[in-house]
């Protein structure tokens, strides 16, 4: 899929167009794949380019060449015929590199589990190339840290760095270029966990997935309610920071409608540890209707803040998405559960610890919309400011939209 860098300049409209034209596309994508209609958007050319935008940050062009029954313009249907095709082959080569992660370990004697998106490789609820995966998450115990560490490494991988929550290796001397969208050729990052955990805001929730009876090797999650419990408290982390991707909200529908009651009712689990659930299961019924059973969004919601239950359902899904162009301070207030845990936040949003710092530059440095930007090297105080008098679009955003502006099919 090319792009032309000499059409990142073109000009965005104005600040409130872009933001109507975000939202209303990201809403009636959303619908599309809920309910496919028969008659096309009657949408401007930019909007089109925008749609591109928007289904590539929310991980489902692949559904969306699936579901849609009305054609749009031959640039709209190029992209998504490329984007079904490639995610077809960039499956193929996911699967091939978990086959020699599974070898390795086994060698290596070290159970790991392939964690989300390699797990939902079998559980049959997407065809081939329907969901998009940028890298292959894997949780090892820590005593099996080093070991692992090993096993990955003799596959040609090295460590790159890490933040608190995972260990990030990619090729030895890997530059590839990043793609737009979905494309075979870009890079396969691996991710490696000794726990499954969010802060939100700051305090660590984990759930325990790892089997009590793991061989070396590559092994599935303790059991289905727990694949559940871990896509519930990812999403809750990314709506935290308006980081939610409808494809992750759409993996906790077909979940939801797939699981037989008992999973579902151990995901209700302990009322002390369900109070973070609801948010995303709100979010996946209010996208989904009809996908999450009415006693596990009562049960969860019993545990859940009033606050956070007013602030998820005082924004619609796009709001709390990469879609929204918007800075915004102190998101993860909302998420505090007590007074105790909220002036913590606010103070840590003022004055960042050290380590949280140092793990920001790591993540900047490995995407590819920072490539090109100076936005997030900024002094702190010289971001607060622009975003308070010049309004910025948000990073992940804009490098989007230049994306699918550049955009060209293969074949043009």
């Amino acid at each position: 899929m090319m792009m032309k860098k000499d059409r990142f300049a073109d000009p965005l409209p104005a600040r409130s167009e872009l933001e109507r034209a975000l939202g209303s596309v990201s809403r009636r994508l959303t619908a599309e794949l809920q309910s496919p209609s028969e008659e096309p958007p009657d949408w401007q050319d930019f909007e089109w380019r925008v749609a591109m935008a928007v289904a590539v940050m929310q991980g489902t062009s692949a559904l969306l060449a699936r579901r849609l029954r009305w054609r749009g313009p031959g640039d709209w249907q190029s992209f998504l015929a490329e984007q079904r095709e490639h995610g077809v082959l960039r499956e193929r080569r996911i699967r091939q590199l978990l086959e020699r992660i599974d070898l390795a370990a086994r060698e290596a004697g070290v159970p790991l589990v392939a964690l989300k998106g390699s797990a939902l490789l079998h559980t049959g609820i997407y065809a081939a190339g329907e969901r998009p995966q940028s890298d292959i998450d894997l949780l090892c115990r820590e005593q099996d840290l080093g070991a692992a560490d090993r096993a990955i490494a003799a596959l040609g991988y090295e460590a790159k760095g890490a933040t608190w929550k995972h260990r990030v290796y990619d090729v030895a001397d890997g530059h590839a270029e990043v793609r737009f969208g979905e494309h075979e050729a870009n890079p396969l990052k691996i991710e490696l966990h000794t726990r499954i955990a969010e802060r939100l805001p700051y305090s660590d929730v984990q759930v325990d997935v790892f089997p009590a009876e793991a061989q070396p090797g590559l092994n599935g999650y303790a059991r289905p309610s727990a694949l559940l419990n871990h896509l519930l408290l990812h999403v809750a982390g990314n709506l935290s920071w308006r980081g939610g991707r409808l494809i992750q909200v759409h993996d906790i529908a077909r979940l939801c409608r797939q699981l037989p009651q008992t999973e579902l009712a151990d995901v209700a689990g302990d009322p002390r540890a369900r109070w973070w659930k609801w948010p995303s299961l709100r979010i996946a019924e209010r996208c989904f209707p009809g996908s999450v059973p009415d006693f596990l969004l009562a049960r969860t919601a019993e545990a859940c803040p009033w606050h956070l239950r007013h602030w998820v359902d005082s924004r619609s899904f796009d709001e709390l998405s990469l879609v929204d162009p918007r800075h915004a301070t102190l998101l993860g207030l909302a998420w505090a559960t007590d007074l105790r845990e909220a002036v913590r936040y606010l103070g840590e949003s003022l004055v960042p610890p050290e380590s949280r710092l140092e793990g920001q530059t790591m993540l900047i440095r490995k995407d590819p919309w920072s490539t090109g930007s100076d936005w997030q090297w900024l002094p702190r105080w010289q971001r607060v400011l622009h975003r308070l008098f010049r309004r910025p679009v948000r990073a992940p955003t804009l490098y989007s939209l230049h994306s699918a502006i550049a955009y060209h099919p293969a074949n043009s």
